[in-house]
Formats: structure tokens, C-alpha cells, sequence
């Protein structure tokens, strides 16, 4: 009865180290892409500074070129410019919505997310193990106490038939 309450608690014990693991890698991995999310949020904040940059500059171009009086290749010119300053104010629109939309994320773990879904279980069945672990030592404990007495009594027993066999 005891060697198997050791296995079981034995057993527990791997299965609680091994849930520890576990934890631990996910735990990793959300650190991981919470750190790829900066990343990718710091480059198009970049991104989205280096287009307006841009955007103020060819619209510096444009205004020199309108100031001039032009010749058919200055108002080509100027025209390509503004095509190209249109794109880019699409583009840095896309960026800045892209940008909004990690900054409006959660930092923490996404509730639907397969990772904190798991973790979550592993976490209660880490919980689940912790208290039949403390249950197994709480009936270990019991029947160490019990054999104590078995042995506390067969000892006095052994004294007294001793002692009437030496009379």
C-alpha cells in the first residue's frame, strides 16, 4: 500500500515537472511574439516617418515646380509627383491604420488564442496534480503514523512476552 502511494506520488511528481516545462515554453513563446509585435510596430512606426518625410518633400518639389513657369517637362514632372504623392499618402494611411491596430491589441495574451488556451489547462492540471499530490502525502503521513503505532506496539508486545517467558 505504501510502495504504491510512493509510485503514485512519484509519478505526480513527473507529471508535475513536466507541466512546469511546459508552462515554461509557452510562456517563451508569448514572450517571443509579444517581442516580434514590438518589432514589427517599431518598423512601421519607422516606416510611416520615413513616408512622411517623403510626402513633405515632393510636396516641396511640387510647389517649386508650380512656382516656375513651366515647360511641358516640368508640368510631366510635376504630375508624376503628385501621382507618386498620392501613393505614398495611401500608403503611410495603411501604415498608420496597421500601426493603430497593434497598438489596440491587447499586450497580454489574446483570449481565443490556442497558446493561452492551453496554457490555461496545463495551469488547472497542475492544480489538480498539486492537490492529489498533497492528498497522497496527507494518507502517506496517516499510514506512516499507523505503522509507527503497529511498531510502537509489537515492540511492547515482544517486552512483555520476554518478560513472561523469563519468569
Amino acid at each position: 500500500m505504501v510502495l504504491r502511494m510512493v509510485e503514485a506520488m512519484s509519478q505526480l511528481q513527473e507529471e508535475k515537472t513536466q507541466l512546469q516545462e511546459e508552462l515554461v515554453v509557452l510562456q517563451e513563446r508569448l514572450a517571443l511574439r509579444d517581442s516580434d509585435q514590438q518589432a514589427t510596430s517599431t518598423q512601421l512606426q519607422n516606416q510611416v516617418e520615413h513616408l512622411k518625410e517623403k510626402l513633405i518633400s515632393q510636396a516641396q518639389e511640387v510647389s517649386r515646380l508650380r512656382s516656375e513657369l513651366g515647360g511641358t517637362d516640368l508640368e510631366k514632372h510635376r504630375d508624376l509627383l503628385m501621382v507618386e504623392n498620392e501613393r505614398l499618402r495611401q500608403e503611410m494611411r495603411r501604415c498608420e491604420a496597421e500601426l493603430q491596430e497593434l497598438r489596440t491589441k491587447p499586450a497580454g495574451p489574446c483570449p481565443g488564442c490556442e497558446h493561452s488556451q492551453e496554457s490555461a489547462q496545463l495551469r488547472d492540471k497542475l492544480s489538480q496534480l498539486q492537490l492529489e499530490m498533497a492528498e497522497s502525502k496527507g494518507m502517506l503521513s496517516e499510514l506512516n503514523l499507523e505503522v509507527q503505532q503497529k511498531t510502537d506496539r509489537l515492540a511492547e508486545v515482544e517486552l512483555r512476552l520476554k518478560d513472561c517467558l523469563a519468569e
